[in-house]
């Protein structure tokens, strides 16, 4: 299946390893139950791909997101680093994601 959404990044582990890191989330899926599911897959660090469940496609997706910030943070806490697709620039995983909550504008 083709993912719904992909980011490519160049990585380093710890012991100086380099690899090439994807990120894939599928489409979110409706599910017998009445559930929707995402599959999330990120190349050395979060396989087989799993699906991800929520009570709706949003919250589905919201929560394929939050793991995949939290797998690519834990990856850094422990010494990799990560890095742009075809580049030495350095990249948190904060700068990754959108911030869970928006300020609001009064």
């Amino acid at each position: 299946m083709d993912p719904f959404i992909e980011r490519q990044l160049d990585a380093k582990e710890a012991a100086g390893k380099r690899f090439e890191i994807r990120i894939r989330i599928d489409a979110p899926r409706p599910q017998p139950d009445g559930d929707w599911t995402c599959r999330l897959s990120i190349t050395h660090l979060f396989e087989p791909p799993r699906g991800l469940f929520g009570v709706d496609s949003w919250q589905a997706m919201q929560h394929s997101l939050q793991i995949a910030f939290s797998t690519l943070e834990d990856f850094v806490r422990h010494g990799g680093q990560l890095f742009h697709k075809g580049s030495q620039t350095l990249v948190s995983p904060a700068d990754l994601f959108m911030p869970t909550a928006v300020p609001r504008r009064i």
